[in-house]
């Protein structure tokens, strides 16, 4: 237990509790708190673990991974499930105890900087959108950071941006649960056309797998996405399609049917439409555009035959 200044927090950490923090090495240490990221950690714990404090000088966040807890005391508590995530601005009292095994991201944010403007005056909960995510970055933030390599510094920099990326992500989402039911479903549709790339998509059936009509869900694919159905159906059949001349020796007929194209030279033309440069050119380019002919040439290979225009 720890008063001071108005403050009081007490923690109750039960003896087989795993906290790990997200801390690392000098002169790394600051690509977190760069971000008025005070400290941060993943935690695995159980009953009897709570913690009370009031009147402290960070915000918190809690992302709940995996598990229950409870946010409160007495009739007032409410549950923190799986997907939950609980804001406590600073300055506020809270209480939050785990009821089962109990697995969960937080950090603690500096008052008077960037996050304040993401924090009201009162505790909330609402549905983390970005919690998964966030445990792969940290969880790779902390496998990097224990093998005290000497070359850390591009990878712990990499992980701390994606980790402050997501969580303002997360933050900055709005709590209605109007909003929160339009991405679920539009999430759904595009990891369905992500997974099926090759088949013929079209507004239609886009529009009945996210059980929308086709005006309504054009108006919400416009909102989230900043485009039409079709041009982020588009952008992926392109991300996918330049993931194959990078990395395959696939010929360009082999792309088009695996991207959704009716043939090579209907891929041709939206990549180049897209890229200022043609599929050849772009692997020739070693999968840089404009790079001129270096890297690969045409002809056949143990893989196939290289993409020919």
């Amino acid at each position: 237990r720890v008063a001071q200044e108005g403050s009081e927090e007490a923690i109750v950490i039960p003896r087989e509790s795993r906290e790990r923090f997200l801390i690392a090495p000098e002169p790394y240490d600051q690509f977190l708190a760069g971000h008025d990221v005070a400290l941060a950690g993943l935690s695995e714990v159980g009953p009897p673990y709570r913690v009370h404090r009031k009147g402290m000088w960070f915000h918190l966040v809690l992302l709940v991974v995996e598990g229950t807890g409870r946010f409160g005391s007495g009739a007032s508590a409410q549950s923190l499930g799986t997907g939950t995530t609980l804001k406590a601005p600073a300055g506020s009292s809270y209480d939050y105890r785990a009821e089962s095994n109990w697995r969960f991201l937080w950090f603690h944010l500096r008052q008077g900087g960037r996050w304040d403007a993401l924090f009201g005056d009162d505790c909330t909960l609402e549905q983390g959108l970005w919690t998964q995510a966030l445990r792969r970055a940290c969880e790779g933030f902390l496998e990097e950071a224990g093998r005290q390599r000497a070359d850390a510094a591009i990878p712990l920099r990499a992980y701390s941006e994606l980790i402050v990326f997501l969580l303002d992500r997360d933050l900055g989402q709005s709590d209605d649960p109007a909003r929160i039911e339009e991405r679920d479903r539009l999430e759904r549709v595009w990891r369905a056309v992500h997974d099926e790339l090759a088949s013929p998509w079209d507004v239609n059936r886009m529009a009945r797998l996210a059980s929308y009509s086709v005006t309504h869900f054009h108006r919400l694919v416009r909102r989230h996405a900043g485009a039409s159905p079709m041009q982020v159906v588009s952008r992926m059949r392109m991300d996918r399609a330049r993931e194959l001349l990078r990395h395959t020796h696939f010929t360009l007929e082999q792309i088009a049917d695996l991207t959704g194209y009716q043939s090579p030279f209907a891929l041709s033309k939206a990549f180049k439409r897209q890229t200022g440069v043609s599929p050849l050119e772009f692997r020739r380019g070693g999968g840089v555009p404009g790079h001129g002919n270096r890297g690969h040439e045409g002809g056949n290979s143990k893989h196939g035959t290289t993409a020919t225009e």
